[in-house]
């Protein structure tokens, strides 16, 4: 019996053991859903206006999805490309009058690593990686600037940073919670015709589920 009972343990502990190994690498896909936080900062020069006492600084909130497409090298790090969508937001110009209406499609590639704690499923992540961000318009109304005619739009290269939890919910699924900076450091200018009237970074909160094979 006791014989028995040393076998089955040790089953257990094996099949824990590749249970933990087989989520911690290889290739991987998920999804994410969360809130975003679009931060728009407009350049007074294009409203003439005095920078002085002007709300220049616009952030907004709305929702955002993301895909994942990852590879985990061994439980320490990993890489991932993720295309994600941030849905319309509508900024008030800083004029006082007239609004903007945006929508951003971001692809980013990371490279992400991982610190288990130690005797549980839990790891602690951050990431650093580039992301290249589309900025389109999806309205514009006028402003008492005299620019009643703004066509907003952007596209460039930006930096990307996260940190976050990652929990391997059994032998082939992770749930992952993060926050996730898009262009914090080097935000991506939102252009009218050849003229620079604001700049664009994202600021997320995500939840989500990946699976790995």
């Amino acid at each position: 019996m006791n014989n028995r009972l040393s076998l089955s343990s040790i089953l257990i502990l094996g099949l824990s053991g590749y249970s933990y190994a087989t989520v911690s690498s290889g290739p991987y896909v998920g999804v994410d859903l969360g809130a975003a936080n679009q931060i728009i900062n407009y350049q007074a020069s294009a409203f003439n206006i005095n920078a002085n006492g002007a709300q220049l600084y616009s952030p907004q909130w709305t929702f955002l999805g993301r895909l994942n497409f990852g590879y985990s090298v061994n439980k320490y790090y990993g890489f991932e490309l993720s295309p994600s969508h941030y849905f319309t937001s509508n900024s008030p110009y800083p004029s006082g009058n007239g609004s903007m209406s945006t929508n951003t499609t971001a692809l980013d590639f990371s490279y992400i690593a991982y610190l288990p704690i130690s005797q549980t499923k839990l790891s602690v992540l951050g990431r650093v990686g580039i992301a290249y961000d589309w900025i389109s318009n999806s309205s514009s109304s006028g402003c008492s600037c005299g620019q009643a005619n703004f066509q907003p739009s952007g596209s460039n290269f930006a930096d990307v940073l996260g940190a976050g939890i990652k929990y391997n919910l059994g032998a082939h699924t992770s749930l992952r919670l993060e926050w996730i900076a898009n262009g914090l450091l080097f935000p991506v200018s939102i252009n009218s015709g050849s003229q620079n009237i604001a700049s664009w970074t994202g600021q997320t909160f995500e939840a989500g589920i990946n699976f790995h094979f």
